[in-house]
């Protein structure tokens, strides 16, 4: 073979290794893309969701903080005046009012959780407590009607350390996860947080019969957002298991 002839040769195959090169990287940023479409349209209904529960909660504390208040006075005063002789003290244990106020003091703990999980998480990076995110997609979760018969437990490092993270992101991770597991067929589901070195683990299993669904794209794009990964690890006799190892993701 000549020279030129060589030459063309080179040129035609290098010319193919570009074509390949650039097909590779068009590929990447389409794939790019669409998680990113995916992350966006997860978080739009997140968001959604948050708006549309904070707007029926604030509705339902206002009509029932009043009733509880004024329930919660009557009682007390009644306590107050059994002590002091005024009235006489309750003829049986279950007509001691005391026990109103137990319950208005369960109450008001209750409608205050409700005003949590009714603001909407931060959208910027700054320090976050993975546990508190768990716990509060949990508890948004607790309305879903896929997960009315589902029992959920938490195991969570109450030592865990804060990391560097986006809490609205993280949340959409935990709620993703979650719904894999339980639209495997999971009937117990258990969240579970630990400390490895200066990174956060999330673990969430449960007794899947079948193989999570999807890909967990959302979360896995989270994750590495977080400079972090995850591991699905599933087996009819044991169930699903989904490791999430975060770094955090670095602060600007």
């Amino acid at each position: 073979m000549d020279i030129p002839a060589v030459a063309l040769a080179v040129a035609s195959a290098l010319g193919i290794l570009g074509l390949a090169g650039a097909g590779m990287f068009a590929a990447r940023r389409i794939e790019q893309r669409a998680q990113e479409k995916a992350i966006a349209q997860q978080q739009q209904l997140m968001n959604e969701r948050v708006s549309a529960f904070g707007t029926l909660a604030a509705g339902v504390l206002r009509d029932i903080g009043n009733p509880i208040a004024a329930i919660d006075g009557y009682a007390r005063a009644m306590v107050e005046a059994q002590r002091s002789g005024e009235i006489p003290p309750p003829p049986a244990p279950y007509c001691d009012p005391s026990l109103i106020v137990n319950e208005t003091r369960r109450l008001g703990e209750i409608t205050h959780f409700i005003s949590g999980l009714a603001s909407a998480p931060a959208t910027q990076r700054q320090l976050v407590n993975v546990n508190d995110i768990a716990a509060q997609a949990l508890a948004l979760l607790r309305y879903e009607p896929r997960l009315e018969h589902v029992a959920v437990a938490t195991r969570f490092d109450p030592l865990l350390q804060a990391l560097p993270g986006q809490a609205d992101q993280l949340l959409m991770l935990v709620t993703e996860v979650v719904q894999r597991l339980v639209d495997a067929g999971a009937r117990t589901v258990e969240v579970a947080t630990r400390a490895d070195g200066a990174k956060v683990v999330l673990e969430v299993s449960g007794d899947a019969p079948e193989e999570p669904p999807g890909e967990l794209l959302v979360a896995r794009s989270v994750a590495a957002h977080h400079r972090g990964l995850i591991e699905i690890n599933w087996t009819p006799q044991s169930g699903a298991r989904v490791t999430v190892l975060l770094q955090g993701a670095p602060i600007d």
